[in-house]
């Protein structure tokens, strides 16, 4: 694919298009990020600039981990051969940092409506993430050092984990793999209703 950068108001409408022609949910997009959606590649959407090749997720996991990273949502489609094909959804705000890269477009995909009803789901499960986070911030119950770190890849593996400072480790005893990884991660956002801050 050609790299460019659309950074027209349009790039909005564009993205909003290609989702609904792939017959997929337009992804959750914090409201502070709208305006600063282009278009990076063909099928590849960002809020951040010159972002690295969307398909290599472990390089933004690392990257979030290593250093302070300004918020950003970036989703889209991309990969190689004839079977790794995937949607990525990153987003990156504050205490989250939650990284999803699910198969669609592969020449191996038998179920096309399961896959698009998997990642629709997924993309509405990371809202609920996002939101849950933002209101627990609000709250004083999240401190401002401890990030949610959430990696859904049937490429790279999955799970999800809470980590402090930076540069941030992932500890094998608090890193969680067990099923269904987002849900389990939005049951560890302490609330007004489960007030274990973290």
């Amino acid at each position: 694919m050609n790299t460019m950068q659309n950074h027209h108001p349009e790039s909005l409408s564009v993205a909003k298009d290609f989702f609904e022609e792939q017959g997929l949910s337009f992804p959750f997009i914090p409201s502070a990020e709208l305006s600063s959606i282009t278009q990076v590649q063909e099928g590849i959407f960002s809020s951040r600039p010159d972002p690295e090749p969307i398909y290599n997720i472990l390089q933004f996991v690392q990257e979030v981990l290593s250093h302070p990273v300004d918020d950003y949502c970036m989703f889209g489609f991309a990969g190689h051969g004839i079977n790794s094909w995937a949607m990525h959804y990153y987003l990156v705000k504050k205490n989250l940092g939650a990284f999803i890269q699910l198969p669609f477009g592969g020449a191996m995909i038998t179920d096309e409506e399961a896959v698009k009803t998997r990642i629709n789901g997924t993309f509405q499960s990371v809202q609920y993430i996002a939101e849950s986070i933002a209101n627990a911030g609000h709250a004083h119950l999240l401190s401002p050092e401890k990030r949610l770190i959430i990696i859904e890849s049937d490429f790279y593996g999955k799970g999800w984990g809470w980590i402090e400072g930076y540069p941030g480790v992932i500890d094998k005893d608090q890193w969680h793999t067990e099923e269904p990884i987002l849900l389990n991660a939005l049951c560890s956002i302490p609330s007004k209703d489960n007030k274990n801050k973290q």
